[in-house]
């Protein structure tokens, strides 16, 4: 019953995207005309040959409307599509980037906490990007000085890693509101949940250091970084990156 209501829903979505689609009225228009054009040059056996006032309506209103949607697809489509390229390739290269950037800070961290398995190295910033790789590397660990409590220690005071995650997030945020205000998500649950992540972002702006003030800076790293999801446990992907490339 459940697969069938899926289905059913998945229908209606397909339906309504086609129905909202630009190129799908576009093709309409264009396959009338043509119909009108085979229909006026060679009506069918039995069909009464249309007057000339009549076709001359007909085609007046159908050659308008082609007309109308190739001066909206030369004028509002074609650079509305290319800015809202560049507003996705954009917003994935500067999550991708942020996200980098916060790792290197959780890695150099916890060096500094006493953690002697990690370089700082870019190859091994690179590998502790991918969710599996970084839940493998900071999951485990029972003393201060092992997986995520050496990091999570040195957020106790204000150091310069602590204020770099911050100003990362604070520029992660404001650039994904942009994003969202001004790119077409057509999907609603996409679009919720980038701005589910944009509001978590937004209330870790004034995260202060220190043993329980940084705990929900902590905790939120951990969660995003290692794919961690209170209902549904660990996430061997990142789901807002693939998110912002489905948008």
């Amino acid at each position: 019953m459940s697969g069938a209501m899926a289905l059913i829903r998945r229908l209606h979505r397909f339906i309504l995207l086609v129905f909202n689609s630009i190129v799908f009225w576009f093709i309409v228009n264009v396959v009338f005309c043509a119909f009108l054009i085979a229909l006026r040059l060679s009506p069918p056996a039995g069909f009464q040959r249309m007057s000339d006032d009549f076709f001359n309506i007909l085609f007046s209103f159908a050659s308008g409307g082609l007309i109308s949607f190739l001066f909206y697809f030369l004028v509002v489509f074609i650079p509305e599509r290319r800015r809202s390229r560049m507003l996705k390739d954009n917003i994935i290269s500067l999550y991708r980037g942020v996200r980098r950037d916060i790792v290197t800070s959780v890695v150099l961290s916890s060096i500094k906490g006493g953690r002697e398995d990690l370089n700082g190295q870019w190859d091994d910033i690179t590998r502790l990007t991918d969710v599996k790789e970084f839940k493998a590397s900071f999951s485990d660990g029972r003393e201060a000085d092992e997986g995520f409590y050496a990091f999570e220690n040195q957020m106790m005071e204000k150091t310069f890693e602590f204020e770099r995650i911050i100003q990362d997030i604070k520029l992660l945020a404001s650039q994904l509101a942009f994003f969202l205000n001004n790119y077409p998500v057509r999907d609603g649950e996409l679009f919720a949940l980038l701005k589910r992540f944009e509001v978590r972002l937004l209330s870790l702006f004034d995260s202060k250091a220190g043993y329980d003030e940084s705990e929900p800076l902590t905790g939120f790293i951990y969660q995003w970084l290692a794919g961690w999801d209170p209902i549904s446990g660990y996430r061997d992907r990142d789901i807002f990156s693939e998110a912002l490339e489905r948008a």
